[in-house]
């Protein structure tokens, strides 16, 4: 009953805090949330009706004028939850940013710190179009009961561990390809299981080697 207290608190923090960012909406998933992009927001939406959104057209547009290179960004997508089975279970939420592989194999999410240590023209326009830093978001499954949640990597990055014969063991970089991941949440003691989303990832994106369904946007709240 206290942990149910505490969170239902650190909601209501967490929503008076949104007045700051106007492009930005919260999902709740049971005891836990995931910040999103509104598709209310203009620059979400698709004014011209070519099937892309506007932020999308945006981004490609500058990138080929940048690189001289033709193609289309489409990194930003709708984004649909899951709350039933993999298949069938899904329902629209929001805006996400889809999930990026480096070129030597490792998971990212576009910030500006990225973007200044690596230069990546993509990267660069993306934090432009966008303003806020972005972070990786999961889907995970209870063992519990096998309700599906969604975590953020702030969320969960110092309650992550790999379970072994009951045995807890540290997550690294090199090990979260390899091995099941699993965290708890604070406000829940329920173990819950980092799952792959195959096919389902906004726009049809590769899911990284982490598991990483897409990029979520950074909230400092």
């Amino acid at each position: 009953m206290r942990k149910i207290f505490l969170f239902l608190i650190f909601i209501t923090s967490v929503n008076a805090q949104l007045e700051n960012y106007p492009r930005v909406k919260i999902e709740y998933f049971g005891t836990n949330y995931i910040s999103l992009w509104d598709e209310s927001d203009s620059l979400m939406k698709d004014s011209d009706f070519n099937g892309i959104l506007d932020i999308n057209d945006r981004i490609t547009e500058e990138y080929i004028k940048r690189t001289n290179q033709t193609g289309s960004a489409i990194v930003i997508n709708a984004f649909s939850a899951v709350y039933g089975d993999l298949d069938n279970g899904y329902s629209y939420h929001g805006i996400l940013l889809i999930p990026f592989v480096n070129s030597i194999g490792q998971a990212e999410c576009p910030t500006h710190d990225l973007v200044s240590r690596t230069n990546n023209v993509l990267y660069n326009i993306i934090m432009e179009s966008i303003g806020l830093d972005t972070q990786a978001v999961y889907l995970a499954k209870s063992r519990k009961d096998d309700r599906y949640i969604y975590a953020a990597y702030s969320q969960i990055k110092n309650r992550r561990f790999h379970l072994v014969y009951g045995r807890r063991f540290p997550v690294s970089d090199s090990s979260v390809a390899k091995y099941p991941v699993f965290f708890t949440l604070p406000f829940n003691d329920e173990i819950y299981e980092i799952k792959s989303p195959g096919h389902h990832l906004p726009g049809g994106a590769v899911a990284p080697p982490d598991k990483r369904i897409g990029c979520t946007p950074v909230l400092n709240i």
